[in-house]
């Protein structure tokens, strides 16, 4: 029997195949200790087909089975017992590499004096700030909540070291420096089955003949006059407030339309109510969020330490990477898998770049990009979830694989047990399935339009009680919401 050395350096040789992956190698180890491929991956949290595509490739990269499958679950063959050695071995080796920038992380010592505006504070920095002070123990963090210009003048006097602020709302050009690491633009907010949304278009002209909620916070309604002003039109403000969630229930009751940034956007209310975001034909500023610090300043190490942190968490115009709730990932993940059994699909949205490093593909709501080793996927929330690229070809390639296909099929099973109570209740009250069920699942009725392939007046319509709908309507849209054309009649 050929050795598992020589089968490896036989593979290092040769150069054909793509190179084992970390990730390949430490879901060899978690279905090795489990014994089972469903317990791996549900300890790993991820999906069984990955875990199945990770393991056949890995296989293939050596040459031989690694495990014997049997219907109790799987044991390790001669070779993958052999191979379980150097697999934990170089797991091992890689942990220990990465906590030695750990132990030169917990060298930085001193105090950050972190200033921040309302807006800021509640929508963008925690999560930014608690990694730091995870990976930063040593660095002692006062955070201030304050207005801009308490903060400009905080940074001048030498009160605080930096800020996380509204870098587009910066007055004092001058003796501050910023950088901005975040660009999020400012789109309309309007309730559940407007009339504006049926326009193909929408301008500052159509929203001025609408009432008009006000967000006053972070001068927000100073940057909305500076846009409005370049026009002759002018907004019909009913209300004004400083409470975004007042905006956001206001304007998911029906009481009034809003522009807002999508960096405070959420598709609820909290009273379950939803609110569809439509991008505007006109030119609107977006609200910028960066850093801020005086522009004759000297920053010592905490505060270097902070700017690194923040530079390597972001990546141009989109929010970084961060961690989501299991269930938030699985969905998305599953998007995906959908996507790599479906070639019709795949022929459809395949949009290739210059190179074969990068493609774009559009997934019903999703975006995928896909860029060197990895693969991430981006729903119109900005949520992302990443994965190794292999991994997304080998789920493109279990599609030819009945086995493996069967159990992305299984992954699909929706983990949501049923629609939402306040949802539930408009359903029994009479309101339209289709709309139920469409904004149950996050859908719009431009974004249900483009997945289905259904004209979105149609589906206005059948939402409206206008019409019924063909059989073969209501399929192309059961199918894009997952549910069965029983659902939605």
């Amino acid at each position: 029997m050929v050795g598992i050395d020589h089968r490896i350096n036989r593979y290092w040789k040769s150069k054909k195949l793509i190179e084992p992956s970390l990730r390949q190698i430490r879901y060899f180890i978690a279905v090795a200790n489990a014994g089972q491929v469903s317990r791996a991956a549900k300890d790993l949290n991820v999906s069984q087909s990955a875990v199945t595509a990770a393991i056949k490739q890995l296989e293939e990269i050596i040459g031989a089975s690694l495990f014997e499958r049997h219907s109790s679950g799987v044991t390790l063959t001669y070779e993958g017992n052999l191979f379980l050695e150097h697999a934990v071995h170089i797991s091992a080796a890689v942990d220990e590499a990465v906590r030695l920038p750990t132990r030169m992380r917990d060298n930085v010592t001193g105090t950050l004096r972190l200033a921040t505006t309302y807006t800021v504070a509640g929508y963008y920095a925690p999560p930014f700030v608690a990694r730091f002070a995870r990976n930063f123990p040593n660095i002692d963090i006062k955070m201030t909540e304050t207005p801009r210009g308490e903060i400009e003048e905080g940074l001048v006097t030498g009160q605080f070291d930096l800020a996380v602020m509204l870098t587009s709302n910066i007055v004092n050009q001058e003796g501050i420096a910023y950088d901005t690491l975040l660009r999020s633009r400012r789109r309309l907010w309007l309730p559940a089955q407007h009339p504006l949304l049926m326009n193909p278009s929408i301008s500052l002209q159509d929203v001025a003949e609408e009432p008009y909620i006000m967000l006053t916070v972070d001068e927000a309604s100073n940057t909305a006059q500076r846009y409005w002003n370049r026009t002759r039109y002018r907004p019909r403000t009913i209300f004004r407030t400083s409470s975004v969630e007042a905006v956001r229930s206001m304007v998911a009751n029906g009481m009034g339309v809003t522009v807002l940034s999508d960096m405070v956007y959420r598709p609820w209310s909290l009273d379950g109510r939803r609110v569809e975001v439509v991008a505007l034909a006109d030119q609107v500023p977006s609200m910028d969020v960066g850093l801020a610090w005086a522009a004759d300043a000297e920053l010592d190490e905490a505060a270097r330490a902070f700017v690194d942190f923040m530079h390597l968490g972001m990546d141009g115009d989109e929010p970084a990477l961060r961690k989501m709730p299991a269930n938030t990932a699985k969905r998305i993940v599953g998007k995906i898998e959908a996507y790599a059994i479906d070639p019709a699909a795949q022929a459809n949205n395949v949009k290739a770049l210059k190179g074969t490093d990068a493609i774009r593909l559009r997934v019903g709501h999703w975006r995928v990009v896909m860029i060197d080793g990895e693969v991430t996927i981006m729903d119109d929330m900005k949520d992302t979830v990443t994965i190794p690229r292999a991994e997304y070809e080998a789920l493109i390639a279990a599609r030819d694989d009945h086995e493996d296909m069967q159990a992305v099929a299984d992954h699909l099973a929706d983990p949501q047990e049923g629609l939402p109570h306040e949802l539930m209740k408009r359903l029994i009250d009479g309101e339209s399935p289709l709309s139920v069920y469409r904004q149950w699942r996050g859908f719009n009725q431009s974004s249900l339009s483009r997945a289905s392939g259904v004209n979105r007046v149609q589906i206005a319509d059948i939402e409206a009680g206008r019409s019924k709908g063909s059989v073969a309507t209501l399929k192309k849209l059961a199918e894009a919401l997952n549910v069965s054309i029983d659902d939605l009649v």
